[in-house]
Order: structure tokens, then sequence, then C-alpha cells
């Protein structure tokens, strides 16, 4: 699911997402991803906010293209969003909430809008 631009060696997007204890919501979540992905060069970066619900060990079975961040501490969620924004390669970072879930071509149409708007 991630590729990167030979030619640059980045992504179009980095999605960032924290949770705490979401499991199944996060589930939902990365699958929307997945799901949204389609001709897109994304990087998916999760931040463990110092889970117990076992949401590291299904990431790591169910979508090991994701790129975890574990911490100790519950960070908090703006602290937790700065240790992956500061690794990300991608052209357009985007915060998204494990209960978030991104509709059917919302992440093209951004990419379409976002791309057009640094044209000008």
């Amino acid at each position: 699911m991630t590729s990167l631009d030979p030619s640059t060696g980045t992504f179009d997007v980095s999605i960032v997402i924290v949770s705490f204890n979401t499991r199944e919501v996060l589930r939902e979540c990365l699958q929307s991803v997945q799901r949204e992905s389609a001709g897109l060069r994304v990087e998916v970066l999760v931040v463990d906010n110092n889970w117990s619900d076992g949401s590291i060990g299904m990431i790591q079975q169910e979508f090991p293209w994701v790129r975890l961040f574990r911490s100790e501490v519950n960070l908090g969620f703006a602290s937790a969003n700065n240790v992956a924004l500061e690794v990300v390669r991608g052209r357009y970072p985007v915060l998204l909430n494990s209960d978030a879930f991104l509709r059917p071509g919302a992440l093209a149409l951004a990419v379409r809008h976002m791309d057009q708007s640094r044209l000008k």
C-alpha cells in the first residue's frame, strides 16, 4: 500500500493517527484509509499513546504497512502528533482521528485540490 515516488522519495500524503485504547474504531479507520488510498502514494503513521487494548498487535497483524510509533507514556494528542510529524515524507500531512473514517473519494479529491492550489 505504501509506495514512494522513486524520483523524489516522497509520498503524496502522510496520514498521522493518534490513538489511545480505540482498537475497534482504529481498525475501521485504517480500513477506510486502505480503501481510499487507491491511486495515491500514502504512508500511514500511527502513534501508540501507551495503549493497553491490543491495538499494537492488531496493527502489526492486519496492517503491516503502517509505521507504528510506541510511547511508554500517554503524550496527549498534540505531542503524539508531533512525534510522527517530525518524520513524515508526504507532500501533504493529514491528521486523522482514530474514530474518523474517510468518505469515498475524499482523500483523492483533497490531494487534487491541494495540487491545484499549489500551482497558482
